[in-house]
C-alpha cells in the first residue's frame, strides 16, 4: 500500500522527481495509471511525478530529489 504522507497532495502522489539507489530492503512504487513496480537492493530509480511509494520493510535507500520541491514535499509531510 502506498506510504499514506503523499495524501493531499495533487492526486495523493509525490509531484517530486526523485533518483536513487536501493541499499537494502524493498520499495514499492505506485503510479497514477495503478502501475506497482518494486525495487530490490543493487536497484537505481528514477521516479517522475505523480507516484506514491511505499516500505513493507525496513529498508535502506540513497534519494536525490531537486531542493525546491523537497522542500515543500516534507513541509506537506511535517504538517
Amino acid at each position: 500500500m502506498p506510504d499514506r504522507s503523499s495524501r493531499g497532495l495533487p492526486g495523493d502522489l509525490c509531484q517530486v522527481p526523485h533518483w536513487g539507489y536501493v541499499v537494502s530492503g524493498q520499495l514499492a512504487l505506485w503510479t497514477a495509471d495503478g502501475s506497482r513496480r518494486t525495487y530490490e537492493p543493487g536497484e537505481l530509480f528514477v521516479w517522475e511525478p505523480g507516484h506514491a511509494p511505499a516500505a513493507d520493510v525496513d529498508t535502506e535507500y540513497v534519494e536525490l530529489s531537486p531542493s525546491d520541491g523537497f522542500a515543500g514535499l516534507m513541509a506537506h509531510v511535517r504538517g
